[in-house]
């Protein structure tokens, strides 16, 4: 096991945010690899210096108590090295020269898309739900305005229905 000198040699990346309540400001550093281990300022220097104080703290803590000090988190290079079926690759080759991208290109905009569409189902699902759930209990709008006129509750939810619907098969044709 490592000693508290050879743990705080370890460079652990360090997060810092400025907190505002009402008018208050202050200031919160904490280490993500270290659970629970964060500090606050009134600026940022003094919650830098008050982090790596609890810093020290936690992993003293951690170590007379045996438990495992995480080792910081690897930053991602961004490179990723994976086998594929040779049709596939294929197919891929003859996608992104049909767009005049790199095949390298054409791979981050698919998984980017893929991305973005799996997000956005999944928010489709929460709004069906809660859209549900109002219209189950008919707590829906009493009335809402469009344009220049008031629509009673069942107007305006049939319309928000449509809406939805609208939506959702432009963004994914069903």
């Amino acid at each position: 096991m490592k000693t508290i000198k050879e743990y705080m040699e370890v460079e652990y990346p360090i997060q810092l945010t400025p907190i505002v309540e009402d008018e208050d400001r202050y200031w919160r550093a904490w280490y993500p690899d270290l659970s629970g281990c964060e500090a606050f300022g009134k600026n940022p220097e003094e919650a830098l210096r008050r982090a790596e104080e609890a810093r020290f703290a936690w992993i003293e803590s951690a170590i007379e108590e045996r438990c495992p000090v995480p080792p910081p988190t690897a930053e991602r290079s961004g490179r990723l090295l994976i086998r594929i079926p040779p049709d596939l690759h294929e197919q891929l080759v003859a996608q992104a020269n049909h767009r005049e991208v790199s095949l390298n290109t054409h791979i981050i905009y698919l998984l980017s898309q893929n991305t973005l569409a799996h997000e956005s189902r999944r928010l489709f699902e929460v709004i069906d739900q809660k859209l549900n759930g109002l219209l189950s209990t008919k707590q829906g709008p009493a009335c809402s305005y469009q344009g220049d006129e008031w629509l009673d509750g069942d107007v305006a939810s049939s319309q928000l229905v449509r809406m939805i619907t609208v939506a959702r098969s432009q963004s994914f044709g069903s």
